[in-house]
């Protein structure tokens, strides 16, 4: 598919749209979610590329619901930085995730990805109570938090606004087995690409942290 790069004015606009938030940030491929080793994002993203958030160099804590927000997370969106992605929607939150909220999810994360060895039971058996309760507020699995919990790549990020993505990428199949380079897409219904960019639901540099969510949603841990 066929990219523009951005003019220099847009790019300084953007870049003073998250210096308040000293965010450290990943360069991210045109029109698409893979990750771009040593490239500077804001050269990425002045030639056309996408911009993510690295949460665990920027201490902050994504969370993606791939739904529609309910009224208890659209109060919480409402309230700290989000955005409205593709898919459903992004917020963030101030880090880190204390304890003993931390072991618990990360108990929750390693039984996901099938590192049992590492599972403490008592951290998992809670963790599975808070991923049901998690569940139910539109955080389909412990994968859908993004905080200082390395994926299986040693990588965890979310995209922002203004990048652009397919809705179908990652629907049928891998996120980076997407056929976003090409006129036809491999993972929608009609075999058409519907992409669409980020947008801010709510825009502040004053996020709210891990505790104040909990309250907020009624998470007790």
């Amino acid at each position: 598919m066929i990219h523009e790069s951005r003019v220099w004015s847009e790019v300084a606009w953007w870049m003073s749209v998250y210096a308040p938030l000293k965010l450290k940030l990943y360069a991210i491929a045109p029109l698409s979610k893979a990750y771009y080793k040593n490239l500077d994002p804001w050269k990425c993203f002045e030639l056309g590329g996408n911009i993510a958030i690295d949460t665990i160099g920027s201490n902050k804590i994504a969370l993606d619901i791939d739904a529609s927000l309910s009224p208890l997370m659209r109060k919480v969106a409402n309230k700290t930085f989000s955005i409205k992605s593709p898919k459903g929607y992004g917020i963030i939150l101030d880090g880190p995730i204390p304890e003993p909220s931390y072991s618990i999810i990360r108990a929750l994360k390693l039984n996901n990805r099938g590192d049992w060895k590492l599972v403490n039971g008592d951290d998992l058996k809670e963790g599975l109570r808070v991923g049901k309760f998690l569940q139910n507020l539109g955080l389909k699995d412990a994968t859908a938090i993004h905080s200082s919990f390395a994926d299986t790549d040693g990588l965890t990020y979310m995209l922002l606004p203004p990048s652009e993505t397919c809705k179908w990428q990652g629907y049928k199949s891998t996120v980076l087995g997407h056929s976003t380079c090409l006129p036809i897409c491999n993972q929608s219904p009609n075999g058409k690409h519907d992409f669409r960019a980020r947008t801010f639901v709510h825009y502040t540099t004053d996020l709210l942290d891990w505790n104040e969510f909990c309250k907020i949603v009624g998470l007790k841990i």
